[in-house]
């Protein structure tokens, strides 16, 4: 009763007082549900997590000829995967495990349909430094070359920046112009603006991480590109595996100078791009990661 007093609330008007209780049970009610959810949620992923990939093991053979994977606690999963299909590799960082500092890790092989992609796990969830360091043990680099798990990206430019902090940023606003035309009209009150308006940094927020996690490098044997926040991810390609390149070019793209470069193998997804690139950047990497592929058509 004093904190309705504190709010304004009368205690002589039982109907305000009344209405303000059940206005707030009914928020601390969805409140309790969303928590109760979330728990379970976390519970149930944990427990997902230890049946599925209870006492993971990698392993290669003596001779180096392909990988063996075993894991699950209910069902047992064994799975040989030859290293002379071996294309690449898949570093994934969704937001929730880059996060954590996590990473899993999922080979690029030739002759698997996107069905059987759960074939290609070579490390699930984990600590970033386990699936790195397992990863260039599966590539098994020479001393020289620099690990293309670890290769510093080379950025896209502000160009690509100004197109993913422009997307966040008009998402939000649309959001605050709904809300702002139903406190105009009485829908609702104009304090809910006040909570809303945490979307803009937040949109900033994301425009500039989305930003940070792409890029692209080039190392002695593979080619890196790396994108997205909410399902990052980077793909090592062997630059051998290349067969061949696609240049996409949406009309906002042109405009900015940008375009969509992916190269095309016969492994895994068969597609990797680097996103938003400038135009004269992905003439010189395709160039550079397949010479002699593409400077016929460059005139």
């Amino acid at each position: 009763f004093q904190f309705g007093e504190r709010a304004g609330v009368g205690l002589s008007d039982g109907g305000a007082v009344e209405q303000w209780f059940v206005r707030a049970g009914l928020v601390l009610a969805l409140l309790l549900v969303i928590a109760v959810f979330l728990v379970i949620g976390a519970v149930l992923a944990v427990v997902g997590y230890l049946v599925a990939n209870w006492e993971f093991r990698l392993s290669r053979d003596a001779l180096g000829r392909s990988f063996r994977s075993e894991r699950g606690l209910l069902t047992r999963t064994e799975t040989s995967l030859e290293s002379a299909r071996l294309r690449g590799l898949e570093l994934g960082q969704p937001l929730g495990l880059r996060l954590a500092g996590a990473a899993r890790l999922n080979a690029i092989v030739t002759g698997v349909s996107s069905g059987e992609r759960s074939g290609t796990l070579l490390v699930p969830p984990a600590p970033r430094q386990v699936a790195t360091q397992v990863g260039e043990a599966v590539l098994d680099l020479p001393g020289s070359e620099p690990s293309p798990l670890r290769v510093p990206l080379r950025p896209h430019g502000s160009a690509a920046r100004r197109r993913r902090l422009v997307r966040a940023l008009a998402g939000a606003v649309v959001v605050l112009t709904a809300i702002a035309a139903a406190a105009t009209y009485g829908k609702i009150g104009w304090a809910n603006m006040l909570p809303a308006l945490l979307l803009l940094p937040l949109a900033v927020w994301l425009g500039q991480d989305r930003y940070r996690q792409l890029g692209h490098a080039l190392s002695s044997g593979h080619l890196v590109v790396a994108s997205g926040t909410f399902r990052g991810r980077r793909d090592v390609l062997q630059r051998s595996g290349i067969i061949g390149w696609n240049i996409e070019e949406s009309f906002f793209q042109r405009r900015a100078g940008l375009c969509t470069l992916i190269a095309t193998t016969a492994a895994g997804k068969q597609q990797y791009a680097a996103i938003d690139i400038p135009l004269t950047q992905a003439t010189a990497l395709a160039t550079d990661a397949v010479p002699g592929l593409v400077e016929q058509f460059l005139a």
